[in-house]
């Protein structure tokens, strides 16, 4: 089978990112022709990139909702390289839906991961700048106001007013009505597409994956407890912080990632000498290797995360996480039996939950060894193969 996959950047910069990539190594694995499709640099021309990859640029007016230039690049690769299948990614703002509109005129078969909200909800992660988690434009029609009232992009009026436009005018057009499935790395994401009107014969729950990952050696002498993802504001960094002003002189926490809220982070634990070393980007054997010397890890996101990967590879080492009880976190996270789940947005419970798996080690290693066990049964790479073979198949029945 021969399978174009799609994602705005081929590099591990987020969790779509991840799964993308991963996505095309397991097809090829299985022997199947792969064929990617992602925005270029300022100066690609139409040309394959290496590895496969034709580039895109996105621009001109509806730089951000449509592009022109990937939807005619796209058009060109699709009738040099006939595609049986479309796997797409993350595409919005980059390559944007237009791709979408390229391989239905083509009549191409097209399978969409949704890895955040953005079908219903123009900033992606329903929850307004004001920290207020949200679903007014998940439940209302176009055009979707209360997006721009609310400067849900960044605070921005512009670019929520163009997160809005684009979010309404593929509601207008149905856009996601048209494609042959979606795919949904979590039940609550799954229901909350079904409850904004996305017909829910066609979006199939199939969970990220996690390749095996070597347990966990010997518990580490003092308690020290990890965070890997993007420091932006959605993720609970201040929460985070105030959580280890509790933890001086008992644990250490490890931040890891980059992004917005960096050097405010660095600066915070600067100025109130918190027990945290911000460690910035690093690679992914350098994650496996934190984890694998940590008590715990700790996810204390304040919106509605779907699967994230952080859970997932802290748990394929033997790691229990410590995550907001909030969206697909809860279906990830056993209370008490693979990890503890802390009310978002609560530091006490938070720092509390920290404290008591430093207190006792041998609890944290019990809960992280039935972790392992769950993720290994349920989050197997050949499984998410099989799923997501099994949608092609599907579609291309369609």
């Amino acid at each position: 089978m021969r399978v174009l996959v799609l994602n705005n950047h081929w590099r591990a910069s987020g969790g779509a990112e991840t799964v993308a990539m991963q996505t095309r190594r397991l097809l090829e694995r299985a022997g199947h022709d792969v064929v990617t499709f992602a925005v270029g640099q300022a100066d690609d021309g139409p040309r394959p990139h290496p590895g496969g990859t034709t580039g895109a640029r996105a621009g001109g007016p509806l730089k951000g909702i449509w592009s022109l230039d990937a939807f005619r690049r796209l058009l060109r690769l699709l009738d040099a390289r006939p595609i049986d299948v479309a796997h797409a990614h993350n595409v919005y703002e980059g390559l944007t839906l237009s791709v979408l509109d390229a391989l239905e005129r083509r009549r191409v078969p097209t399978v969409l991961t949704v890895h955040d909200y953005r079908p219903v909800c123009p900033n992606g992660v329903l929850r307004r700048p004001d920290g207020e988690r949200c679903v007014r434009c998940a439940a209302a029609g176009p055009p979707l106001w209360p997006a721009v009232r609310h400067r849900c992009v960044r605070g921005s009026v512009r670019l929520s007013a163009a997160a809005a436009a684009e979010a309404s005018l593929n509601r207008v057009r149905r856009r996601y009505e048209r494609l042959a499935a979606l795919l949904a790395p979590s039940r609550f994401l799954r229901n909350v597409l079904v409850t904004a009107g996305l017909p829910a014969e066609r979006i199939t729950v199939v969970p990220n994956a996690v390749p095996p990952a070597p347990p966990a050696g010997a518990p580490p002498p003092a308690a020290r407890f990890v965070f890997s993802g993007r420091l932006t504001e959605d993720k609970g960094l201040d929460v985070l912080l105030d959580a280890a002003a509790r933890l001086r002189g008992v644990a250490r926490i490890a931040v890891l990632g980059t992004g917005r809220r960096e050097q405010a982070v660095r600066a915070r634990v600067a100025a109130e000498r918190l027990p945290v070393d911000v460690l910035g980007h690093v690679s992914p054997a350098r994650v496996g290797h934190e984890l694998s010397r940590s008590t715990a890890a700790v996810l204390p996101s304040l919106w509605y995360e779907n699967c994230p990967l952080a859970i997932l590879e802290a748990a394929a080492r033997g790691i229990p996480v410590v995550a907001s009880d909030l969206g697909g976190m809860r279906e990830l996270v056993e209370h008490r039996r693979t990890g503890l789940l802390v009310a978002a947005g609560d530091a006490d419970a938070l720092a509390g939950a920290l404290l008591g798996l430093a207190d006792d080690g041998a609890w944290s290693r019990a809960l992280g060894a039935r972790a392992r066990a769950r993720v290994v049964a349920q989050h197997g790479e050949d499984a998410y193969l099989a799923a997501i073979t099994a949608a092609y198949r599907q579609a291309a029945r369609a």
